[in-house]
């Protein structure tokens, strides 16, 4: 027996031998002619993401969860309307390492930002030892799924009810979204299924009249990591790496960002600090990896102080955007704008954000507090954050590099310099050069193909061989040592001393 087959779930199997059992029966002798499958437009009602849950931060009214997949990170939102099961349909608490599968309605919009943040419907927490199915979906009167890959043949002893667990008749499900949890399906298509639990979902177009009222958009996104490395760059910036494997990023501040401690005093920013990050909500991101972001705001975070942190915006009544959080300001609540400066109370309402830091809260909804301070910095336009936005993706897509780099990069051969452009990194105090576009532009050939972590580099008789993150490097049947290990700066492009690249035109 090949020992490599692939091992066959109880699902699968089941599966398989209903569907022989079926086309047993049913088929007529003549089996010569092709199925016909046809194919369909239909739009689906939610957006499927499947992780592994890393880290969950409770607010105030919601639930915070980020995901540690690093190839395809995202964060998701729960909140009291959140239907949560296990794969029997029974409610469960999410907690971290549950695998779970989000279902978010496919119109719903969504922030431009990386990693990706959802408001799911639905989530169904996996469990590999359960020989069970679940699937979101809308179902027609005929009781086919609107992806048409699903019919359900249901029972006497189907369970259906909706989200309050109140029971319902099998008319109840033409038209409307559900959960359908199922063992076994047929093999045919479309696969059909006697399911044993059915919740019909509420919300569809004639509920929208009792739909809550929607929360204003939070005007920042928070972002939190410890700083790794610091870099000062050449354009007055400074770049702070946050290495965290499971989510890693850079930032840069200038000096119009905001640094603060937990006591609302300025700062400067070292190796090792725990921040916490707020960006313009509405502000342009590349689609990088890590992501990369330009903060308005920065907090330095104690966990010793007691003190709470909010950057975001207040109306006349001193109550938030998002709704959850009321200021009844004393006089004792010192308030100043972004120099220092003292300012009243009204300058929260001028056209500004406001960062505020307090300690306790009552439980009401908003909850109230009396901050201890006020930080006032002056709101800007949709305009300028898109045109700042555009500026950061300039500079990263011109690859804004260190003085060193700006200095060793004059002397850069003509030849290189037209292949690479301004494509140049540092590391190190060295000068790094994208490997493919050197080479390849020198006449020679990237094979990538037998190594996964490197390349190898040839032409006529000359070979060398590549490997990242190793300063030794093969050169026909000798070895050499490069200064700085060739590293993958960029997704999908090594980058290797400058050095080697003259060696390549040399």
């Amino acid at each position: 027996m090949n020992m490599n087959m692939k091992r066959i779930t109880p699902l699968a199997l089941s599966a398989l031998l209903l569907g022989t059992v079926a086309v047993g029966a049913e088929s007529p002798a003549n089996t010569s002619q092709p199925i016909q499958i046809e194919e369909t437009n239909n739009i689906a009602s939610f957006v499927q993401m499947q992780g592994t849950i890393d880290s969950i931060e409770n607010r105030k009214d919601q639930t915070f969860f980020s995901t540690a997949d690093k190839n395809n990170p995202f964060n998701f939102t729960t909140n009291e309307d959140t239907l949560v099961f296990d794969k029997k349909g029974n409610k469960v608490e999410l907690k971290k390492g549950d695998k779970v599968s989000i279902y978010t309605h496919a119109n719903q919009p969504m922030l431009a930002i990386y990693p990706p943040q959802y408001n799911p419907a639905v989530i169904i927490v996996e469990d590999d030892k359960v020989a069970s199915s679940a699937k979101v979906t809308t179902f027609n009167k005929e009781f086919l799924s609107e992806d048409e890959d699903l019919k359900l043949n249901i029972g006497d002893d189907t369970v259906i009810v909706n989200e309050k667990g109140e029971k319902l008749g099998k008319e109840a499900l033409a038209g409307k979204d559900a959960i359908v949890f199922y063992t076994f399906a047929t093999f045919s298509i479309p696969a059909q299924t006697t399911p044993e639990k059915i919740i019909v979902l509420s919300k569809d177009e004639n509920d929208s009249a009792d739909e809550k009222p929607a929360l204003e958009v939070a005007p920042f996104t928070n972002v939190k990591g410890a700083i790794s490395s610091v870099e000062k760059l050449a354009n007055g910036t400074t770049q702070f790496s946050v290495t965290d494997e499971n989510n890693p990023f850079h930032f840069t501040t200038d000096k119009n960002t905001i640094v603060l401690d937990k006591k609302g005093n300025k700062v400067e920013l070292k190796k090792g600090d725990k921040v916490s990050m707020y960006m313009h909500a509405n502000q342009p991101m590349l689609l990088i990896f890590p992501p990369q972001y330009s903060p308005a705001v920065v907090i330095v975070e104690d966990e010793k102080s007691p003190t709470n942190v909010v950057v975001t915006d207040f109306n006349e009544e001193f109550i938030n955007k998002e709704n959850d959080l009321k200021l009844n300001i004393s006089d004792k609540t010192v308030i100043v704008n972004a120099k220092g400066e003292k300012v009243g109370k009204e300058a929260l309402l001028e056209n500004h954000h406001a960062i505020v830091f307090y300690g306790a809260t009552t439980r009401s909804i908003p909850a109230q507090t009396s901050p201890d301070k006020i930080v006032v910095f002056p709101k800007v336009t949709d305009e300028i954050v898109a045109e700042e936005g555009e500026k950061a993706a300039v500079l990263e897509e011109a690859k804004e590099v260190n003085e060193v780099v700006v200095e060793e990069a004059k002397e850069i051969d003509a030849k290189i310099a037209t292949l690479i452009g301004k494509d140049i990194r540092e590391v190190d105090g060295k000068v790094m050069v994208p490997l493919r576009k050197v080479a390849e532009g020198l006449g020679f050939k990237v094979d990538t193909t037998t190594t996964k972590t490197g390349a190898i580099v040839s032409k006529g008789a000359l070979s060398y061989t590549i490997t990242r993150g190793e300063k030794t490097y093969g050169h026909n049947r000798a070895l050499a040592q490069f200064e700085v290990a060739p590293a993958l700066l960029e997704s999908g492009k090594t980058y290797v001393e400058y050095d080697f690249a003259l060696q390549l035109l040399n």
